[in-house]
């Protein structure tokens, strides 16, 4: 019997029709897809990698701010318009009973098959898979930081670049709090459960693409709206698919409506099967509370550590923060210093307690400048066990907590219900390319000198000449403002510089 046939007398079929639980979701963009990431993780690397050379640090480090920018930038609006969850709505459906289902070729050949219930409720959604190529983007970028920041030569060595990648952090954090905040809200457990209905001879594949939504098609009810689909042939025939699919009804903020995609494969990911649900939302909420954490600690290192950079707390310190590399080659001096301290502390408290009387005395017969010596002591052992203790977390935790989430996130991503595009495709190997195009760019800029003619290095040397004088006339300016007296010195000072750079 053909098809057509079949569906001449629509109320013959038993049951009229069959209701499967699927996964509706927008696949990850292609910018956010495997090998765009994976370029962006190995740019972070790169830029951590050769600090120490500018041009270097410059393209590498440019490319994933511009990366990790978007992906901010996105979670933004993501989270400033967040898609509407309708209402629940019960429709009955054909009881199935589950026993009739082993030896009907029928019903076998149907996955995720809704049985024993006379009932279903359809609050249509569709998953944003974005986020958890977002979070992973922007969690990572904010993590990666604060060796960037605080070590690396480059930035350091520049006060505008310093403020650039400073404005950069902070478009991380927001982005991560955006992630952080929108991520749950894909949980299996909170979001509502997607269906489709089908005629049990005529069902769609594994998976289906919305191939666009047709608003005579609601009935004023989902109820309504699916037992006159099925009962009336002529309405059937109106729908783009074999299957009606509610979740198709919905839009989502920066998506085409027909980028969405309905799957089977729920026991894929971890988010869907039915397996781990229970265990994967308690991992939902333990992650977001263990990466809000991860990020406040690291804030709190980076600012203690940008503190002893580039306070006054640097000259009190005998740490060398800002060359943790140092720490090794010090260590025993260091160890010697702060165990002196550590003792004389330790006397000092064990003598004040056992004679306060004794101690107060002593105290009011010693030196001003005694006094501000012991205070500076103490001051400068806080500042030391501080200044280890942010290396240790700086050194140890963070990228252990950076390197733990990449591989989480990432293998929570591969399990995604939808298949994309393999590094063949030009959409994922485009950013490389870019990238390296920038890259065979700079080696040409780094070189130039080699290649130029003579006119052409003589012209630059005028250039640098005339920049220069510029440079002396910002100098004298600054000298003045800051101390008029020695304004007719600036030449003379402004030489000595450069001479001890």
């Amino acid at each position: 019997m053909s098809p057509v046939s079949s569906f001449v007398l629509p109320t013959d079929l038993t049951p009229l029709f069959t209701v499967q639980q699927v996964v509706c979701a927008y696949p990850i963009s292609d910018a956010w897809a495997a090998t765009p990431r994976y370029l962006y993780y190995a740019l972070l690397l790169a830029t951590l990698v050769v600090r120490t050379r500018s041009w270097l640090v410059q393209v590498f480090l440019g490319a994933a701010a511009t990366y990790a920018g978007v992906a901010s930038i996105q979670a933004f609006i993501l989270i400033s318009d967040p898609s509407y969850i309708a209402d629940g709505q019960q429709v009955s459906i054909p009881f199935v009973d589950s026993a009739a289902v082993t030896g009907n070729a029928t019903y076998e050949a149907l996955p995720n098959l809704w049985t024993d219930t006379s009932s279903v409720e359809i609050s249509p959604a569709i998953m944003e898979l974005d986020i958890d190529a977002i979070l992973a983007v922007v969690i990572t970028g904010y993590l990666s930081m604060l060796p960037m920041h605080c070590w690396s030569h480059t930035v350091r060595a520049y006060r505008a670049l310093h403020l650039l990648v400073g404005l950069w952090n902070l478009l991380m954090l927001g982005g991560s709090i955006c992630a952080l905040v929108l991520w749950p809200s894909l949980d299996w457990n909170t979001f509502p459960f997607q269906y489709r209905f089908c005629y049990p001879d005529y069902p769609d594949g594994t998976n289906t693409n919305n191939d666009g939504w047709n608003d005579n098609t609601f009935r004023g009810s989902w109820n309504s709206t699916v037992w006159y689909t099925f009962q009336n042939l002529s309405a059937n025939l109106q729908l783009s698919d074999n299957c009606l699919y509610p979740c198709f009804s919905t839009s989502q903020i920066l998506r085409q409506q027909s980028s969405a995609t309905a799957s089977l494969n729920t026991n894929k990911n971890p988010r869907t099967s039915n397996n781990l649900s229970d265990a994967q939302y308690r991992r939902f909420d333990e992650l977001t509370y263990f990466m809000f954490g991860a990020i406040a600690l690291s804030t709190i290192i980076a600012l203690v550590l940008l503190a002893l950079n580039v306070t006054g707390l640097r000259r009190i310190t005998r740490v060398p923060v800002h060359r943790p590399q140092l720490l090794w080659k010090v260590r025993k001096e260091l160890w010697h210093a702060i165990s002196q301290d550590i003792r004389a502390a330790f006397t000092m408290t064990r003598s004040t307690m056992t004679s306060p009387q004794r101690k107060y005395r002593l105290f009011q017969g010693t030196s001003r400048k005694r006094v501000q010596e012991k205070a500076l002591s103490g001051l400068r052992l806080f500042t030391d066990l501080i200044a280890l203790l942010c290396l240790l977390l700086a050194t140890v935790f963070v990228p252990l907590t950076n390197i733990a989430f990449i591989v989480w996130i990432e293998w929570f991503i591969h399990r995604d219900l939808i298949s994309k595009e393999t590094p063949k495709q030009v959409g994922q190997w485009s950013s490389l390319a870019a990238v390296a195009l920038v890259l065979v760019s700079a080696l040409v800029l780094r070189a130039k000198y080699y290649i130029a003619p003579k006119t052409e290095i003589e012209a630059d040397m005028e250039t640098c000449r005339k920049n220069l004088a510029h440079l002396e006339t910002l100098w004298e300016e600054r000298l003045a403002r800051d101390d008029p007296q020695r304004e007719g010195n600036t030449i003379e000072l402004l030489q000595a510089a450069i001479r001890s750079s």
